[in-house]
């Protein structure tokens, strides 16, 4: 988690995030993320999207919990 923050602290800043965007909530934001992850139903190795381009983003990340 720490080299994560290292690495996108930088990149948060560069795409016009606040300047004072804090460790603490740069960690916050990635324990998050974790979180979503671990409960999305998406398995990327069934996971087809060719089938899903039809759908609106909205409805492609209700079906997975994401």
């Amino acid at each position: 988690m720490l080299l994560a923050v290292a690495l996108l602290k930088p990149v948060a800043q560069r795409v016009g995030q606040r300047d004072d965007f804090t460790v603490e909530e740069m960690m916050q934001h990635l324990q998050q993320a974790y979180q979503r992850g671990r409960q999305s139903q998406l398995d990327p190795d069934r996971w087809q999207p060719e089938q899903l381009w039809n759908l609106p983003l909205d409805e492609v990340k209700a079906m997975f919990h994401v």
